[in-house]
């Protein structure tokens, strides 16, 4: 038999019988042997070498992985413009004389306001420290002339229910003194009251 008939009798499919022949351990006379008519072992080499082509080929092929395209961040949002800060700003730079003497002495004032803002805001807060600790101080010398004159503890009432003692005339003019905003008449809240009575060691309620 020729070679091209030998080729011809192994075709596609012997190719492939070949191929695994191979992949499982048998050399080329075994595989050469395995065909009718047989092959040469040339033919049979041959066969090998296409059979594995054609698995190759007829093997899935991976299915590739399709990325997303990064997707551009979202512009920040603009700032909203300070409509003071643009009428200042025109004010000095295309306004006119007026305008620009104008403009700095609000910058001048509105810097003043801050800081008379801030420091009204650390007095407000120093006050209500000082208040509480005036209150601690009272207590710790309600307790000390309990201890020194052998009297017992009496149990504490609640502060909205003591009674005040304490005319509310005289909270008014302590509370004006020390920078609280007081009607001249009428209820008197309740922290006012608090604060009075913490720093003069007595007991106050709302509603004096």
């Amino acid at each position: 038999m020729t070679v091209a008939t030998q080729t011809l009798a192994a075709g596609e499919e012997g190719d492939r019988r070949a191929a695994q022949m191979a992949a499982g351990g048998a050399s080329l006379g075994q595989i050469a042997a395995a065909f009718f008519p047989p092959l040469s072992i040339e033919h049979a080499r041959a066969a090998v070498a296409r059979g594995r082509q054609q698995l190759t080929d007829l093997a899935p092929k991976p299915t590739p992985v399709i990325r997303p395209a990064p997707q551009p961040s979202p512009p920040a949002p603009e700032a909203t413009p300070d409509p003071v800060e643009q009428l200042l700003t025109w004010a000095e730079k295309d306004g006119p004389a007026r305008a620009a003497t104008l403009a700095a002495r609000t910058r001048s004032q509105l810097t003043e306001l801050t800081t008379l803002r801030s420091q009204h805001t650390a007095a407000a807060l120093q006050r209500k420290l000082v208040a509480a600790l005036e209150k601690q101080l009272a207590q710790a010398r309600a307790e000390l002339r309990r201890m020194t004159s052998g009297q017992k503890p009496t149990a504490s009432k609640p502060a909205a229910t003591d009674p005040v003692v304490t005319p509310a005339q005289q909270i008014r003019a302590w509370a004006r003194e020390n920078g609280y905003e007081v009607a001249g008449n009428g209820l008197i809240p309740k922290a006012i009251a608090e604060a009075y009575h913490a720093v003069h060691g007595g007991s106050g309620a709302e509603g004096c």
